[in-house]
């Protein structure tokens, strides 16, 4: 009897693991990613922490609408059912065999590299202060399954504080413990929220961002399901100019910080917050802004300009009617105003919305930025596709000189669509003193996309300076 309740327990959660992974397969509009156990390689953490981190980490990417999570259960039951070890330290070609089984297109690896808490004890006459510090540090690597190349790869540091005083002459021990496993666990949430934050922007290009702004109250896409929490703090922040180095190669976008902000109230999908420092005029926040975790030491150390830039760049990756239509649902579902929508009695609920039709590249061209995220995008691609080249456009733009410029050609002749990267030829080559191929690669792009202001602006500043002597011989394409 008992074997044949193990035997049925065994068949159901095989079908239901199998019906996922049809269901995953099924949807090309979503990022298939994996998340391994992370290790722990600093003292102090077991390996019960390092899986309740692992846990906590996958439950924030898992609240994307871009992303779908295999969680690290059923990749063990894959590595099972295939006989792969797991024991220890899963390595890259392990993780990358199970990645392939699963059909994932990307593998997350971690590990918890540093876990320190300290604690002071200090008596001043008769005023006893007692204060806490926690910091925790987690390595990450994203490895794309089809290559085993690490496309991505950061480490993150959370950290939290916490100060009690009082007339006591003694101190309470167990409240002192209580603390210390407090402020451990809100230096290990800023950490996942950051490594969340940074791999989502990364992967799929999704950002946090303001959603409502202009008074008191700073709504913002990030709730529960993103792991806010009441007393979080964020950075409000715009992007600025594109940053070059004398070689031309793109070192990210120069970052204005607008205020910092504190959740208050937390729903499912977005939170409410209050500024607690900068932007004195509410109206130096604007609805697009994006935003980012940030911890209260950091906080401390941000300089606020006291007047919003004029120098404004967009950051919205949900444009215009686009991003009214998602505010006044995301005010319906939560069941009430305050977000511009109407309340939820008010609401008939729409039919699902139908498939929608892919454009042609030719009709949503970007004219005019040259951030991978929103170019690529236009070209139409399949969601897997496209995510894939924009880490490739990522990794480029971190290469010097010659590899940069062999990289950039290698994107734009395995996609002749791919005018971002017959631009960042062009741009490598005259860096490199190379006039007649940056013009070649320039004119190439604007034959993809006429209308692409950036290699306009290249060509005409290419065509009005006068001719330098150089040495260095056409490079072939």
């Amino acid at each position: 009897m008992k074997a044949k309740k193990f035997f049925s327990a065994v068949l159901i959660s095989a079908f239901i693991f199998l019906s996922s992974l049809a269901a995953l397969a099924a949807n090309d509009d979503v990022v298939r990613i994996g998340v391994m156990k992370f290790a722990s390689k600093a003292s102090g953490v077991s390996s019960y922490q390092a899986e309740a981190i692992t846990d906590e980490f996958t439950r924030m990417l898992a609240s994307s609408q871009s992303i779908a999570v295999i969680e690290r259960e059923q990749l063990a039951y894959i590595a099972r059912e295939h006989r792969i070890n797991m024991s220890g330290l899963v390595d890259t070609s392990t993780a990358v065999q199970i990645g392939r089984i699963a059909g994932l297109q990307y593998i997350i690896t971690g590990a918890v590299t540093q876990f320190d808490a300290t604690t002071k004890d200090e008596k001043v006459i008769w005023v006893h202060e007692i204060s806490h510090e926690a910091r925790v540090t987690i390595d990450m690597r994203v490895i794309d399954v089809q290559t085993a190349e690490v496309v991505f790869a950061i480490a993150e540091t959370g950290i939290a504080t916490y100060k009690n005083s009082s007339f006591a002459l003694d101190k309470d021990l167990r409240t002192t413990t209580s603390a210390s496993g407090r402020i451990q666990e809100a230096a290990i949430s800023d950490a996942v929220a950051k490594l969340g934050h940074r791999l989502k922007e990364a992967v799929v290009g999704e950002y946090s961002q303001v959603l409502k702004a202009g008074g008191r109250d700073i709504y913002i896409n990030i709730g529960a399901t993103s792991g806010a929490r009441p007393g979080n703090l964020y950075k409000v922040y715009m992007d600025g100019e594109e940053i070059y180095d004398m070689n031309g190669r793109s070192l990210g976008k120069n970052e204005t910080p607008l205020a910092v902000i504190k959740v208050d109230t937390v729903e499912n999908d977005y939170s409410i917050a209050r500024i607690v420092k900068g932007g004195g005029n509410p109206a130096n926040i604007q609805r697009g802004d994006k935003v980012e975790p940030i911890s209260q030491g950091e906080a401390k150390k941000l300089k606020i300009p006291s007047k919003r830039p004029h120098h404004y760049i967009g950051t919205s990756n949900l444009e215009g009617a686009e991003l009214d239509n998602r505010l006044e649902n995301l005010s319906a579902n939560q069941g009430g105003p305050g977000l511009g929508g109407p309340s939820a009695a008010s609401v008939t609920p729409s039919p699902s919305p139908a498939p929608v039709a892919k454009k042609k590249a030719s009709h949503a061209y970007e004219n005019y930025s040259t951030d991978p995220g929103k170019v690529i995008k236009s070209y139409g691609l399949p969601s897997g596709q496209e995510n894939t080249l924009r880490i490739s456009h990522i990794n480029a733009n971190k290469l010097n000189n010659k590899r940069a410029y062999d990289k950039f050609v290698e994107l734009a002749n395995a996609n002749k669509e791919d005018y971002l990267a017959a631009f960042r030829a062009g741009e490598t080559a005259r860096s490199l003193g190379d006039r007649d191929s940056a013009k070649q690669w320039f004119e190439r792009a604007l034959k993809i996309n006429p209308n692409y202001e950036p290699a306009q602006k290249a060509l005409e500043k290419l065509n009005s300076a006068p001719a330098k002597k150089s040495s260095s011989k056409r490079r072939k394409k």
